[in-house]
């Protein structure tokens, strides 16, 4: 790691009772791309600057919109750390979660997108239309190889997800909350509130994958949305294997 302090701190230039004060220590700290650390670069900057401002004086950062993070050598973000506080280096790079698609078909009366990623995977995302450019986060992969996938839009900047927002996600058997990826800590930390229309019977999407309409954002509540959400023939045993591996009774069964 690189990091110590520049001894040939900078003045202000201002003269306070005959003498010059300083504003600011330099540090030297190491910014480099997380998936090509040899790619690295030393940044001279004051120690009470956060991570980010020496991320971006790095020139390490693209202009395009593309959702850099800063991260640890241990995978934690620190984007708001300041270069003072600093353990390690600074690894820049794109959350392992986030994949940017291009939706060139629609299904479900363009409810759903679909694109292609770089490995293959075919990618659905409700409520992305076609011709959009989208940063998406994979809820599941599915069918031969894994090379079908349901994901979600998130807003890497501000509020991650808005009101009409639909978000693909498995909530455990009976449950009324799951939690949702937070792409300012990189966790799926953020707690989503969900429940059913009141003429649809919960226990006969237990075991799927629901598309969820977020209707509320602070708190952040969802309902589920029958019409995005498939559910095959075989429901009722994928239900009873997601209750047998959560340890839950099976309401068919005294």
């Amino acid at each position: 790691m690189v990091r110590r302090e520049n001894l040939r701190n900078p003045f202000d230039g201002n003269q306070n009772n005959g003498r010059n004060e300083p504003h600011g220590h330099l540090i030297e700290v190491g910014v480099c791309l997380r998936d090509r650390p040899q790619t690295s670069v030393t940044v001279s900057i004051q120690g009470d600057a956060n991570v980010m401002t020496a991320a971006e004086a790095s020139g390490l950062i693209a202009r395009d919109g593309t959702p850099y993070r800063a991260f640890d050598d241990e995978g934690n973000v620190i984007d708001t750390v300041l270069v003072q506080d600093l353990t390690s280096d600074i690894f820049l790079g794109v959350p392992k979660e986030i994949v940017g698609v291009m939706i060139e078909e629609s299904k479900n009366g363009g409810m759903v997108g679909s694109g292609r990623l770089m490995d293959g995977t075919t990618v659905f995302v409700p409520g992305v239309k076609i011709g959009e450019f989208a940063w998406v986060v994979i809820s599941g992969r599915y069918g031969p190889g894994r090379k079908k996938a349901n994901a979600f839009r998130v807003r890497m900047e501000g509020q991650p997800y808005k009101d009409g927002d639909f978000i693909r996600i498995k909530p455990r058997p009976g449950s009324d909350r799951v939690r949702v990826f937070n792409p300012q800590t990189c966790s799926w930390d953020i707690r989503l509130d969900i429940c059913v229309p009141a003429n649809v019977n919960q226990d006969e999407y237990d075991g799927l994958t629901w598309t969820v309409r977020i209707s509320q954002t602070n708190p952040l509540v969802g309902i589920l949305e029958p019409r995005l959400t498939f559910r095959p023939e075989n429901q009722p045993e994928l239900a009873s294997r997601a209750r047998k591996k959560h340890g839950l009774p099976d309401p068919n069964h005294a």
